[in-house]
């Protein structure tokens, strides 16, 4: 009877470990950037973590979804220490592994006080006017050479970090301490919606729309396992649009489903 109890739980054992050894689980970092990543633990964490988790999860890989400052999330998930970003375009880190279908578009568009006159109409038009960005940030090649070469110029660039970095550049905007905010159309709404300021703002302009506006959960270089993540992401990205649950999840979030490309 012991030996038969002893080899029991010798059994379990091996098994229990044997699971352990298989379990996956995914790091995904970013900044704060709803309606595409939301805050942690929420039943809304947002648009890319519910993509992940849809496409990941069901193959018994776990998604752990952290808030870190951008740029220390693109620092650290290329050196290895977390495995993907996500909210990113090829600008941002063009060595990560990118899934072949982005998970949506960034619409970069420019915002100003409701009391002003003042309007994008090419890189001239910044020249006149404080313009607020976050640091490190990709806005498209015209707007990051621009601010590269204004960067210490206050007059001109003023770039904020951190968690709070879009809240705080709305309420400079508000407060005219900036004369406009370039940001994602859709991001920028929903921040000024939370703050209750959406109409002591308007839209300004916005940049024409290029591939380089694409955005992607982007994994790791110096993952060996990136190649395959991203080849489930996309595969996982077809099989969305065909069965409708990515509509599903865009219209939790009041997106339009037509804003996220094919490829």
């Amino acid at each position: 009877m012991r030996f038969s109890i002893y080899i029991f739980f010798l059994i379990t054992a091996v098994f229990c470990a044997s699971q352990g050894a298989r379990a996956e689980t995914i790091t995904i970092v970013a900044d704060e950037w709803c309606p595409y990543n939301c805050a942690m633990g929420s039943d809304k964490p947002g648009v890319f973590i519910e993509i992940a988790q849809r496409a990941f999860e069901p193959l018994g890989i776990s998604i752990d979804y952290k808030i870190v400052p951008w740029t220390r999330a693109v620092e650290e998930t290329r050196e290895g220490n977390f495995t993907a970003i996500t909210g990113a375009s090829r600008a941002d880190a063009p060595d990560f592994i990118y899934p072949d279908i982005p998970q949506g578009k960034s619409i970069m568009t420019f915002f100003a006080p409701v009391e002003s006159s003042w309007t994008y109409n090419g890189i001239d038009s910044l020249k006149g006017i404080s313009l607020g960005v976050i640091e490190s940030y990709a806005y498209g090649d015209s707007i990051d050479k621009y601010i590269a070469d204004n960067t210490d110029n206050m007059e001109r660039i003023q770039a904020l970090s951190g968690d709070e970095a879009l809240t705080n550049n709305i309420q400079k905007l508000i407060k005219k301490r900036v004369h406009a905010v370039i940001e994602s159309r859709d991001v920028f709404n929903y921040a000024a919606s939370q703050l209750g300021v959406t109409r002591k703002i308007r839209q300004a302009g916005m940049l024409p729309l290029t591939e380089d506006q694409n955005l992607f959960i982007a994994f790791s270089p110096k993952n060996p396992e990136s190649k395959r993540y991203a080849k489930i992401l996309t595969d996982a990205m077809n099989t969305l649009k065909e069965n409708g649950e990515l509509n599903a999840i865009l219209a939790k979030y009041n997106l339009a489903t037509q804003e996220i490309p094919t490829q």
